[in-house]
């Protein structure tokens, strides 16, 4: 199964000048928890919900511009969903914007992938995205009683 077989094709975007505040109603109003942002019409990079807490809430930075991660993860959508697998369990990310010509045409999620007929390694995929890192300095964690 191809990509552009169920790939969403309505990409929503926010601009890269738009306060925490407005992508947060854009993801809100929206149902969404991942956002391409725009600088002058080009895609420039992708902003999270999680980025918004992890990046600005709790370190006070309000511009979306030092929150955004400008590493942007593509795949073609004439790929086949396999590879689409392959790279989300690599980068440890969910969510992949879809191109075709050089040009941004939408999104695939994993929930899209697990939606469709598609099954196959999903379940490899998720392991390896929510796989966390050994902890190597020996820190040693206290139990505790609820």
């Amino acid at each position: 199964m191809l990509i552009k077989d169920i790939y969403k094709r309505k990409i929503i975007t926010g601009e890269i000048d738009a306060s925490l505040t407005d992508i947060s109603l854009i993801m809100s109003e929206n149902d969404i928890g991942f956002l391409p942002i725009e600088d002058n019409g080009k895609i420039v990079g992708v902003i999270t919900d999680r980025d918004i807490v992890t990046r600005g809430i709790s370190k006070h930075k309000r511009k979306i511009k030092n929150l955004l991660t400008r590493d942007i993860i593509s795949i073609n959508s004439d790929s086949d969903i396999k590879i689409a697998l392959d790279i989300m369990g690599k980068r440890q990310v969910k969510r992949l914007l879809v191109e075709e010509n050089n040009e941004f045409i939408g999104i695939i999620s994993i929930s899209d992938i697990i939606k469709s007929d598609y099954s196959e390694n999903v379940l490899n995929t998720l392991k390896n995205i929510y796989e966390e890192e050994s902890n190597e300095d020996d820190t040693e964690v206290d139990s505790f009683y609820l």
